[in-house]
């Protein structure tokens, strides 16, 4: 005998189809201190590698090198020459006249990459790896703001200390380069967040 009064009630294990999917999860809110960069034109917008961006600068350091050792063999000679006794020319080279260099050195690596970076996006080493640092409105870089991003390389006038709290900026740059996701470095920071993208 069967119940007429037993009623077929959905099965609740089964999904309901007419039930829409949860909605995605918002994106993350941006950084308000790390601002989205405009893509550059002619750029892909997309960071440029630690490695990329190693060997661009390390170009560029052996092209300043060159430089330096032209400029320096013109400053030691001379007063290598003028001088009859080895020790006179022994303290005038590691005093005064290293003093003298590491400020022409200085001096002449800021002006390069802020001339070369505010007037072309991109030094000699930088058109070799296809990169270019670009501004915070996704232009070049005012001269201003590329020279605060390289004054580090100021450091070396102070004696002693001066090369090892470069080497520290160096590692600081390099390790957070590699961490963050945008591969903004302190020194973009101290420029008003500048970014190298690959060109």
């Amino acid at each position: 005998m069967s119940d007429d009064n037993t009623q077929d009630w959905p099965d609740s294990s089964q999904p309901d189809e007419t039930t829409p999917p949860p909605p995605a999860p918002p994106p993350p809110a941006p950084d308000p201190d790390r601002p989205p960069i405009p893509a550059a034109a002619g750029t892909s917008g997309s960071p440029g590698s630690l490695g990329q961006r190693f060997l661009a600068r390390l170009i560029d350091h052996i092209l300043l090198g060159v430089v330096m050792a032209i400029i320096s063999s013109a400053i030691i000679i001379p007063i290598a020459f003028s001088s009859s006794d080895a020790s006179a020319f022994s303290f005038a080279a590691s005093g005064a006249a290293g003093i003298v260099i590491n400020i022409i050195g200085a001096a002449i690596a800021i002006g390069y990459f802020a001339w070369m970076d505010s007037t072309r996006g991109q030094t000699l080493g930088k058109m070799a790896l296809k990169l270019r640092v670009v501004g915070p409105d996704g232009g070049n870089p005012s001269f201003q703001q590329a020279a605060m991003r390289n004054a580090w390389l100021a450091l070396p006038i102070i004696p002693i200390l001066g090369g090892l709290v470069e080497l520290g900026i160096v590692i600081w740059i390099a390790v957070t380069i590699n961490s963050a996701p945008d591969g903004r470095g302190p020194h973009d920071g101290w420029a008003g967040g500048t970014q190298v993208v690959v060109a």
